[in-house]
């Protein structure tokens, strides 16, 4: 409850809706009854947190969090630094640039599935939101760990876009373009070892999933790399470095994160 709360916060939450939600499958007595105790158990629980102010607001109708209380969630910090950088990336579309330091703080929030851990027996409607809403994390995660990927590809730096890629790659598992992109920069990186274990991972994951083989192109990015591994081919990045005339970084940004974030694009 607390957690639909938090993350909810800028909705005005009825008694009815949020018991709806958390005992969908009870009839609605039963489950305004459970809302009750929960209420109170956890009320008396924020009480020992927060003695002077209380944290939960209920009357008569509705349920809500105290506006005065400041309360930071993880989630909802995440999704607004990542439209920040979204929109800095927008904003430098035409140069295919975007603020990076902001997008690595903003990625450095996402730490895996949402409310991992979190499940109730009675409701399904829970879980649709669960669902849902993790989806829309997700979503936005993949997005950024995939420019980033990019950024470091073009840089040369094919150990860090893999390792991006990674991020994706447990996103979205069944994903063979991601999984194709994450092996080939491996490759570039002579990391064949690590390149031909992944194929193997995906091959495993459509056979047991989904009932399919990799398609024609990944068993050939495949051969390929068997190929390169002994010297015999060279795979290419799919991004060909950007030459830039940046001179190397000579003196410690130490207690200069502004102007680090004002050059930092």
């Amino acid at each position: 409850m607390l957690a639909y709360l938090a993350i909810e916060s800028q909705r005005e939450l009825t008694r009815r809706q949020l018991a709806s939600l958390l005992w969908s499958d009870d009839p609605e007595e039963r489950a305004l009854h459970n809302l009750r105790q929960t209420l109170s158990s956890l009320r008396k629980t924020l009480s020992k947190v927060s003695k002077s102010v209380e944290i939960i607001l209920p009357d008569r109708n509705t349920i809500s969090l105290n506006p005065r209380v400041e309360i930071w969630v993880d989630c909802l910090a995440f999704k607004a630094q990542m439209q920040h950088a979204l929109s800095s990336y927008q904003n430098h579309a035409k140069n295919g640039q975007f603020h990076v330091l902001i997008l690595k703080r903003c990625m450095d929030l996402f730490t895996g599935k949402f409310l991992s851990g979190f499940l109730l027996n009675k409701s399904y409607l829970f879980e649709e939101w669960l669902a849902h809403t993790g989806e829309e994390y997700n979503l936005l995660a993949i997005k950024g760990f995939t420019l980033l990927s990019v950024y470091h590809e073009k840089r040369a730096e094919y150990h860090q876009a893999a390792e991006y890629l990674s991020r994706v790659s447990a996103l979205c598992p069944w994903d063979e373009t991601v999984r194709d992109r994450m092996i080939r920069l491996l490759d570039v990186d002579h990391q064949w070892t690590a390149a031909k274990k992944h194929y193997h991972l995906l091959q495993h994951y459509l056979k047991n999933e989904l009932g399919i083989a990799p398609t024609q192109d990944s068993q050939t990015l495949y051969e390929q790399i068997c190929l390169a591994a002994d010297g015999k081919a060279i795979i290419t990045p799919e991004y060909e470095p950007v030459p830039h005339n940046c001179p190397s970084q000579t003196t410690a940004f130490v207690g200069r994160a502004h102007d680090l974030d004002e050059v930092m694009l």
